[in-house]
Formats: C-alpha cells, structure tokens, sequence
C-alpha cells in the first residue's frame, strides 16, 4: 500500500437520526413528496439497462441557467468532493505545494496527501478570519490554492475583493469552494471572466436540501473545466442524481422561502447563544455555528447535549478543542438545541 494513504482514518461522522440531528450541515427540510413522485416517474421511464447520459446534458443546461455561466465552463460530478478530487488531479503533480487555510475544510488535505501533495496550512486569524495578506504570501509559490467561502467549520468568509485580489497575485489556480453560496449570497462567479486561474465549486447538498442524492459541479473557463472533465471518471453521474437535480433545480422556487427560514433562523441561534454564559458565537454566514465553551471541556458538553437527544459536531483540530459546531435546523429543532444547551452549561 502506498506510504501517502498509510496515516489516513476513514471518514466517519456520527449517523443519528433518532435524535436531532445537527451534526452534518445539511438541510433540514426534506425534497417535497410531490417532486419526489416527479422524479420516481421520470425514472420510470428510464433504462435501467443503459448508462446514463454522459456528461448529464440536461443538468448541465439547468445549472446554466440557474448561475448564468456557459454551458462549456461547467463540470457536475458524483458530489463536490468528486470534483475536488478531479480539480487537483487535473490541476496538480506530485509533490506540488497546495494552500489551505487551519482549520478548514479536511477533504482538502486529505486529497492532497491521498495525490502526494505538499501542504502548506495557512492558520486562520484569532477570529477564524482569513489571514489573507499570509495567503497571498504563500500562493506567491504554490501550485494551488483552495479555500472554503465561507469557511468549513467558522462560518467565515472571504470578500469578493479578497478572492479577486488572490487569484491576481497567485502563481497557481485558485479554487473557491461556495458549498453555502445560497446562505451567503456572495459569489466569485463574476470574476471569472477576468481571472483565468480561478474556478469554483458548488454542491446541491445544503440549500437544495439534496445531501443524499451526491450531486456537485464545477464552474470555470473552458479550458480548465475540461481538463477536470477528462480527469473525472466517466458516468459518474446516474440517472437519478441526473433526474432528480435537474427537477430540483426547476422548482427551486420552494427552496428560496427554506433558505431564507435558515438564514433567519442563523440570526436567531446566534443571538441567543451570545446570552448563554461562557458561550461565545462566531459570526456566520453559513448554514452552521461554531461556538467556543469557555469553563467545560467541548466533549463533555457535546455528550452531555447527546444524552438530551441534540447530535452536534465535535471538531478535531488543536485550535477547536473547546468548540462543538451547530447546523441550523428547523424553528422546533433550534428550541431543543438552545433549551439543552442552556440546561447543560448550568452544570450538574
């Protein structure tokens, strides 16, 4: 077995959903029954026998329309770690130096050192802001650079300036990872156009409320989306991630009342985390909360907070030992949350 994959642990995230489950940074309102009808009669209809579409034209036409960029710059793969791992095997070779910002997202340096890259972690400010001018710094002599906006697990974000600034000063390509775009509503989607080394990646898991479904794309120059194309694994896209984004997508329009219900719910958590004693809030602009516990281990207070039926996330990072992250669920599941949580941190 190769040296590069010896150290690594499987991925595993706890799978509870007796409980409320806060755990994932997924959404917590389930695809419509009607639409799901929709998408089982259109299966239907489908041969089984035969692979699907490839590339998934008609998905690739929905997304066109949806973000506005040309059919040719847009790559969709079997979720937005299929097309991370396709961006840098197309992007890097062995031993390329890639930048990641600490704590950040743990599928960047996972396939980094999966491809025997060389990471470089840039740590993030006491804040969990980026350090940007210490990014800047860093591309000036690396292969890739790949960020979150905003962050995985802080919420924070970069400004359309900061990436437009970044990918001007970088050697290398700049990939920006928008997974919470529709809770954020910034976009680099408008730099593309001037800055040919920067591309970015988005899922329809969170606010399109598709976790299960695996659907991720790509949106980039020509040129750079096929070179990821041929780097992604033929018909990885099957007919029912196919079927089922594209009608999702078509009637995204219950999706945007959900989204704003999130984000109004993001303000609400927030603001009544900041009464919680020894709780402090880090300003978001996900669809998630990290807070930081001030007198109690965090894995005290997030077993304690199991035991009451509330899965949150436990982070494993040195700066994150005494943080727990919450993703925003319904008005009912953000009660038990902040009621438990309150019950718990008045101590036995």
């Amino acid at each position: 077995m190769r040296k590069a994959t010896a150290g690594l642990k499987p991925y595993l995230v706890v799978q509870d959903t007796s409980v409320v489950k806060l755990n994932q940074n997924e959404s917590p309102y389930d695809v419509p029954a009607r639409l799901k009808n929709s998408v089982l009669d259109r299966l239907a209809k489908e041969n089984w026998n035969r692979y699907p579409c490839h590339p998934p034209q008609q998905l690739i036409e929905d997304i066109s329309r949806y973000t506005g960029h040309p059919q040719d710059g847009i790559v969709v793969g079997n979720s937005s770690n299929e097309i991370v791992m396709s961006a840098l095997q197309a992007i890097c070779a062995p031993r390329n130096r890639m930048i990641v910002v600490s704590p950040g997202f743990p599928i960047y340096p996972r396939v980094g050192q999966i491809l025997g890259l060389k990471i470089i972690e840039v740590p993030l400010k006491k804040d969990f802001e980026f350090d940007i001018r210490a990014i800047k710094t860093a591309a000036r002599n690396a292969e890739l650079v790949i960020l979150a906006s905003p962050n995985n697990p802080t919420g924070t974000a970069l400004s359309v300036e900061q990436i437009g600034d970044l990918a001007r000063q970088a050697e290398g390509i700049v990939v920006i990872d928008e997974a919470y775009y529709e809770f954020h509503q910034r976009t680099a989607l408008g730099l593309l156009k001037k800055h040919k080394n920067l591309l970015i990646i988005r899922t329809l898991s969170k606010a399109f409320g598709l976790a299960g479904a695996r659907i991720g794309y790509l949106l980039a120059g020509p040129e750079i989306a096929q070179s990821v194309e041929v780097t992604k694994l033929p018909f990885s896209v099957g007919i029912f991630q196919q079927a089922v984004g594209s009608l999702i997508i078509r009637n995204r329009k219950f999706q945007r009342r959900l989204i704003l219900q999130t984000v109004q719910q993001r303000n609400f958590v927030y603001s009544e985390l900041k009464k919680i004693p020894l709780i402090h809030p880090i300003p978001s602009r996900a669809n998630f909360i990290l807070f930081e516990i001030k007198n109690r281990p965090a894995l005290e207070v997030f077993n304690a907070l199991y035991q009451r039926g509330v899965l949150l996330r436990p982070l494993d990072h040195p700066k994150l030992k005494n943080t727990l992250r919450v993703t925003i669920g319904t008005p009912r599941e953000n009660t038990t949350f902040l009621k438990a949580l309150k019950h718990v941190m008045q101590g036995p």
